[in-house]
């Protein structure tokens, strides 16, 4: 789906927003497939610019707050390899946050994600995609609640 279209698309995605070109770009998960698990994982993100795959060379991925397992650290998420993945053990601290920083300005109106390799329960279910050109102040540009992902590990989900 395409962020900035002002549409609602049911079962709890909403598309808010505009997409101008921003500095940051925000995925912050609020929830997982079964919260009894207390983390979150995927294994690759991916920005869309009209259903493209755009280029993830960013300055920096950082994951504040966040508790990562050596060698599942918020960097796998743009490695390109889809056998890598991200963990996040602090998903309810109060939310898992990833922010993608990159040398100029982006514009971005979709995306995909990957399942990571292993217990589906740990799949984003809700999340919300934000930008901003001060790393400060994030406009919300999509928010998804409720998502189910495939239970295919390391899967691409559609693209919104």
């Amino acid at each position: 789906m395409i962020i900035g279209s002002g549409i609602s698309v049911g079962s709890g995605i909403t598309i808010i927003g505009s997409s101008p070109s921003y500095l940051y770009w925000k995925w912050n998960i609020t929830a997982i497939k079964t919260p009894a698990n207390n983390m979150t994982q995927a294994s690759e993100f991916i920005f869309q610019l009209d259903g493209v795959d755009q280029s993830m060379s960013v300055t920096s991925i950082t994951n504040p707050g966040g508790s990562n397992p050596l060698n599942e650290e918020v960097t796998k998420l743009n490695d390109g390899n889809t056998s890598t993945k991200f963990l996040d053990y602090n998903v309810y601290a109060p939310s898992t946050t990833v922010i993608f920083q990159f040398a100029a300005a982006k514009r971005f109106n979709g995306y995909r994600w990957a399942t990571a390799n292993d217990v589906e329960g740990r799949d984003p279910a809700s999340w919300t995609i934000s930008a901003s050109n001060d790393g400060t102040n994030y406009t919300v540009l999509h928010t998804v609640s409720g998502y189910v992902a495939s239970s295919a590990r390391l899967t691409y989900q559609t693209p919104w």
